[in-house]
């Protein structure tokens, strides 16, 4: 009788663990996700992207947009970048927006009608690549 009870006991201990696990949030998935919303030209020297982005407790990972003028000809090539390092993010698996402003190359110009490709990514400092890379090509 007494095993019966103490079988019956750890069937439902287990059951009931097994629930828990199915029912509790997915913390622990991975939660990376990354989108461009709008790049805004606020003044010729002054870009400023707008992302939406989550991100895993305890990230690593740099959160890199750039923009590059395109249809340019010769030496006009324009580019503008923006890096935010890891304690600039709120990971906590949720969505939140970031609105960093582009630091403009020296000699680089944007104007309202440029066509801009937008590539926003999390960089890996540690083993050197991207990933969840995204591009984008707006107009001004």
């Amino acid at each position: 009788m007494n095993t019966r009870r103490l079988v019956s006991t750890a069937a439902v201990a287990l059951l009931a663990g097994a629930g828990a696990l199915i029912t509790a949030p997915s913390a622990s998935a991975k939660a990376y996700d990354l989108a461009f919303d709008k790049l805004t030209l606020r003044s010729t020297n002054n870009l400023q992207a707008q992302v939406t982005y989550s991100c895993d407790e305890g990230n690593t990972y740099l959160l890199v947009v750039n923009a590059t003028k395109l249809n340019v000809t010769g030496h006009e090539e324009s580019n503008a970048a923006a890096v935010l390092k890891p304690a600039q993010l709120t990971c906590d698996y949720g969505k939140h927006t970031a609105k960093p402003d582009l630091n403009i190359d020296p000699g680089s110009h944007f104007a309202k009608g440029d066509r801009v490709r937008v590539t926003v990514t999390y960089f890996d400092a540690d083993l050197g690549f991207y990933r969840f890379k995204q591009d984008t090509v707006v107009t001004l």
